[in-house]
């Protein structure tokens, strides 16, 4: 089995598209600086103190909405792709929820990627991944992550990183790491494949 880690929000799943569309609706306003500010932050991008935003992404996160987001991007193509290939997927999501929450969680994923996951670790919200990372440890598989920290911390584990870009990490300019804008960038750094027969 080739085996690929992958974080969920921002590579998987569009959770920042669907926690927004949730603000919007309960009467928030998304700030005008909004796109243009390069945080990951998201009290920083709603212009809002910390506990309030740890209060509402918990209260998303522990809803039934969570069992509905859409994929990030051509996530969904891509992931049937390689798994065609033979791949197969182990989450490592910092998510928190419920116990509830974590199971349709898990029925999102599958909905929308199929049967290609072999295992999900749900952590606590804004949790450490280096404990799930570490059964991994030196087997330089594929670990895909947008939070520059969590992809830091698989490479000095011996796994391999792709940094998923987002406007969040476009300061990353460094060389120690592989970085992909797409779902199709992803294919080709892990397939070697430039192009192939739709």
């Amino acid at each position: 089995m080739k085996l690929i880690i992958t974080d969920v929000d921002g590579v998987l799943l569009d959770w920042e598209g669907d926690f927004n569309r949730w603000m919007v609706s309960k009467g928030h306003t998304l700030p005008a600086n909004y796109n243009a500010n390069r945080s990951y932050n998201l009290a920083k991008l709603w212009n809002m103190p910390e506990w309030v935003i740890n209060h509402l992404v918990t209260e998303v996160n522990s809803s039934s909405q969570v069992g509905f987001i859409k994929p990030w991007g051509e996530a969904g193509h891509y992931v049937k792709r390689l798994a065609d290939k033979g791949f197969r997927f182990a989450t490592c999501t910092s998510f928190g929820g419920t116990t509830a929450s974590r199971a349709l969680r898990k029925y999102n994923l599958e909905s929308v990627f199929g049967d290609v996951f072999v295992e999900h670790n749900i952590i606590e919200l804004h949790g450490d991944k280096t404990p799930t990372l570490s059964k991994w440890k030196g087997t330089e598989l594929w670990w895909l992550e947008d939070n520059l920290n969590n992809a830091r911390k698989g490479l000095e584990l011996g796994l391999r990183p792709i940094l998923v870009r987002h406007s969040h990490n476009a300061d990353y300019d460094g060389d120690d790491m592989l970085v992909a804008n797409t779902w199709r960038e992803i294919y080709t750094i892990i397939t070697g494949e430039e192009e192939y027969a739709e």
